[in-house]
């Protein structure tokens, strides 16, 4: 009752909409998951769609100003396809990204005299929507570019790693991205699926030449950057050296400054 007139908004970043193993991209083969898993999660999401329908489009909303926020065009058509009505239906919805960490702001990408290779990944390396076999059969096409992965996981256990390919099983703090990208020439982060995809922004942000998928989702974020290319994800094997990048980059679209009062001006709108 003491919410009854209140202003609530919703945020949307992907879990409480999407159904688990039937939106997410297939696991690697060595990534197990047992059949008792896979129908926990099935009743789980039966479950929460159920609860978060009914809740959003009952009563208690109703009584209230509900608002709606997005992270990305893509998350707002999946809750449509999962949730099973337009969220417009019932509240006010706007759609803004989340931001990046200001530091990819105030820096800005200079390469160093002494790059420690041409590429650079920072990525899980057993999430297969991360698409770390996509850089692999990057570095394949292109054997005489040097790759650096950086991440954590079990992927080369069980896969071939070229020759140009050298891989850090380490955690990379946020705050020491900026400095690393400057080693390098050129970063790989490819995706299979995202709601925003963070990271990604955060270096075409930075400015240095990315290199990512032709994922709705990305297309979405980088429409504003020249130093972003897309590969098509079942053809990840274009040669690096015919790839032109432009130098247009947008330092506002992912503010934490422009961001916060694209949220205070959807607040106050009510």
């Amino acid at each position: 009752k003491n919410l009854e007139g209140k202003k609530i908004i919703f945020f949307f970043h992907g879990h409480e909409v999407l159904r688990g193993y039937k939106d997410y991209p297939k696991p690697y083969k060595w990534i197990k998951y047992s059949l008792f898993n896979q129908i926990l999660s099935d009743m789980y999401q039966i479950f929460k769609f159920k609860i978060l329908r009914k809740w959003l489009t009952g009563a208690f909303c109703k009584k209230n100003k509900i608002g709606m926020v997005f992270v990305s065009e893509w998350m707002k058509e999946k809750f449509v396809k999962n949730m099973g009505f337009k969220p417009e239906d019932y509240a006010k919805v706007t759609v803004i990204p989340n931001a990046v960490n200001d530091a990819f702001i105030t820096q800005s990408y200079t390469e160093s005299c002494n790059t420690l290779a041409d590429c650079i990944t920072i990525r899980p390396f057993d999430e297969s929507k991360y698409a770390i076999d996509l850089v692999i059969e990057l570095a394949k096409a292109n054997p005489k570019k040097s790759f650096h992965i950086y991440g954590k996981g079990e992927y080369f256990k069980h896969n071939f790693c070229p020759e140009n390919v050298k891989v850090f099983e380490k955690f990379i703090s946020q705050k020491d991205i900026p400095e690393l990208l400057n080693q390098y020439k050129i970063a790989v982060m490819p995706t299979r699926f995202d709601s925003q995809g963070v990271m990604m922004c955060e270096m075409a942000t930075f400015g240095i030449p990315l290199i990512t998928s032709d994922f709705s989702v990305c297309l979405e974020m980088l429409s504003d950057f020249e130093n972003v290319t897309y590969l098509e994800l079942n053809n990840f094997t274009k040669k690096i050296d015919t790839i032109n990048w432009g130098d247009k980059i947008n330092k506002n679209k992912f503010s934490p400054y422009i961001v916060i009062k694209e949220e205070l001006d959807f607040f106050n709108e009510f």
